[in-house]
């Protein structure tokens, strides 16, 4: 199995559950923290590549795309990336639930 293909197994079925979980309840989702996701991204990239680079990280090249960014492929950005999304959205979704009326867990 690939990467991606992982990627998807693992984080698309509770994104969406999510989302669905979240339309359902008519929850906002996390839409003004979505600048989080590059930014964390971004802030990991730096230690991400310095592992990779001094041989403490690798990848296999049969199970990646091959598109790299510095030396990470992009697969790896795909996670951290829906790492982060998930969480948010997780989050929100918890927050809807346990504090929809001002703050009393329903």
């Amino acid at each position: 199995m690939n990467y991606l293909l992982f990627l998807a197994f693992v984080f698309a079925p509770p994104l969406i559950a999510l989302v669905v979980l979240s339309r359902r309840r008519r929850a906002p989702l996390p839409r003004r923290f979505l600048p989080l996701v590059p930014l964390f991204t971004l802030y990991v990239t730096p230690f991400e590549n310095v592992m990779i680079a001094v041989g403490m990280w690798a990848f296999s090249p049969p199970y990646m795309l091959g598109l790299n960014v510095g030396y990470a492929p992009l697969e790896k950005y795909l996670f951290y990336a829906l790492q982060v999304g998930l969480v948010l959205v997780l989050t929100a979704w918890l927050w809807d639930v346990f504090y929809r009326d001002g703050g009393h867990p329903t």
